[in-house]
């Protein structure tokens, strides 16, 4: 009987040992070293990713797209918006265990145009939605007044430059 693979749990396990390979020993890392961590033969990653430039690409967008999903799942979750920014700073906290190992990743990829607008466009997503609930918490008076976006980019800033510390660490 022939072996049956869910096409989407491969991708996950692939992504999931690029990861490792490619924060352990960079981008120009042998991708036999990726498949065989995958559980699979060169050819075979080849058919879910047909370069490592794809397989790059998919990686940081799947760590990307994981963060702004987020920021939308907890920013317009239930609850005030002063509760909402707190859950907020601590799932952006737990993410930091995670980004300890794909930092070195995304700092490859923003090495890139490609990677540079790829993450401007998640942190404009997450600065507009931080900006609204700001909004809200200031229209409640639960946040202090001042320019919504100004303290947003100053919140995102905090939580960078703990990340990189993180990182340097």
């Amino acid at each position: 009987m022939p072996k049956v693979v869910v096409v989407e749990q491969k991708r996950q396990e692939i992504l999931a040992a690029a990861a490792a390979i490619f924060a352990r020993s960079g981008y120009r890392t042998s991708l036999d070293r990726v498949a065989a961590r995958a559980g699979m033969g060169k050819s075979s990653l080849y058919h879910y990713f047909p370069t490592r430039e794809a397989l790059w690409n998919a990686l940081v967008d799947d760590l990307l797209r994981h963060e702004a999903g987020l920021f939308e799942s907890v920013l317009s979750s239930q609850g005030t918006p002063s509760e909402r920014l707190q859950r907020l700073l601590e799932s952006l906290s737990t993410l930091f265990g995670e980004w300890r190992q794909a930092g070195p990743l995304v700092l490859d990829f923003l090495s890139t145009p490609r990677g540079r607008r790829r993450l401007q466009e998640t942190l404009r997503a997450a600065r507009g939605a931080l900006t609204q609930l700001i909004r809200e918490g200031q229209k409640a008076g639960v946040f202090r007044k001042g320019p919504p976006q100004i303290l947003s980019t100053l919140v995102l800033a905090v939580m960078d430059g703990l990340l990189l510390q993180e990182l340097l660490d």
